[in-house]
């Protein structure tokens, strides 16, 4: 019976051509501060056209399925609570039994059960936990694969971009700035006071991103640069998986020394947009909401290979 049971919710959570789960960076190890993918599955579930119109518009060809393939694992897990809450509520029945044969209750499904002898119940409460068991695989199953496909999809396109091939002018940036001269100016500083004072490095941001010894520089500068190397964890965590035609990760990660990996220590990877090293400036901050919008840009030395797109 129970084996049975087992291979009916294997089937039934792989028959619709379920891909496996797959390591990912997202799956490196991470230290417990370090920021989480945040997918709203939910919202996915409830516009599955859109993330398969944006997977399409992206090149993201075979993620585009990967919409309706979580309506349908939703579908699943929530047939397999209803199982589990149904054995559940017999199971909860069978113990009260055990703990109080004596109660009084009108309660029908109890009067039924006070005919069973302790032998019996005992029986079948076992034989329900190995079911319980078997559902609750069955549910984590289902869920660690919608986060697996929910991770693949790629970010909402913003209703702000432009579509097609002609650019279009927005607004002009640098401007002169200009400068109020201070008694403090006579003080002594070194370039990091300086650079620190007038906002063109960036610290604590690149330790949270990278670690120690990286920096960012920030500010109306020729170019402003951010760290080439972040932490694998903050690149999962913006969602940044791209992936071939094969469906293999394009995340080029750094090798770690044995004695790296036995130690724990994060598995760091190549910023493949420099949104990547922008996002870790602020990752794990609280921005007040008279700052946004915080608005930065940089250079991207794109360390990824892009999606190749066929010709008409």
């Amino acid at each position: 019976m129970n084996r049975t049971l087992l291979r009916l919710r294997c089937r039934n959570l792989q028959a619709k051509g379920l891909p496996a789960l797959r390591r990912g960076v997202a799956d490196n190890k991470r230290p417990p501060s370090a920021p989480k993918p945040i997918v709203d599955i939910k919202h996915i579930r409830q516009n599955p056209e859109l993330y398969e119109k944006t997977c399409i518009e992206r090149n993201y060809k075979r993620q585009a399925k990967n919409p309706a393939l979580i309506v349908e694992l939703h579908e699943t897990f929530q047939d397999l609570q209803r199982q589990g809450r149904t054995l559940r509520e017999r199971s909860n029945l069978l113990r009260r039994q055990l703990a109080n044969p004596a109660t009084s209750s009108d309660d029908q499904d109890l009067q039924e059960v006070r005919l069973m002898s302790r032998e019996q119940i005992q029986d079948e409460a076992r034989r329900l936990k190995q079911e319980l068991s078997t559902i609750e695989r069955g549910e984590s199953q289902a869920v660690a694969q919608m986060e697996e496909l929910a991770l693949e999809i790629p970010n909402l396109t913003s209703a702000d971009t432009p579509r097609g091939d002609e650019p279009e002018l927005l607004t002009h940036i640098n401007s002169p700035p200009t400068f109020t001269e201070s008694p403090e100016d006579k003080i002594w500083r070194s370039h990091v006071h300086i650079g620190s004072e007038l906002g063109l490095f960036d610290f604590a941001g690149a330790a949270t991103a990278s670690g120690w010894g990286w920096y960012y520089l920030l500010g109306e500068r020729p170019s402003s640069s951010r760290p080439s190397m972040v932490y694998s964890h903050i690149g999962a965590a913006c969602g940044f998986q791209p992936r071939d035609e094969s469906g293999d990760q394009q995340v080029y990660t750094i090798a770690q020394s044995p004695a790296d990996a036995e130690r724990g220590v994060p598995e760091m990877c190549l910023t493949g947009t420099s949104e990547i090293a922008l996002a870790g400036m602020k990752a794990n901050t609280i921005i007040d909401s008279e700052d946004l919008p915080v608005k930065r840009v940089a250079v991207s030395r794109c360390y990824r290979r892009d999606v190749r797109v066929d010709a008409p």
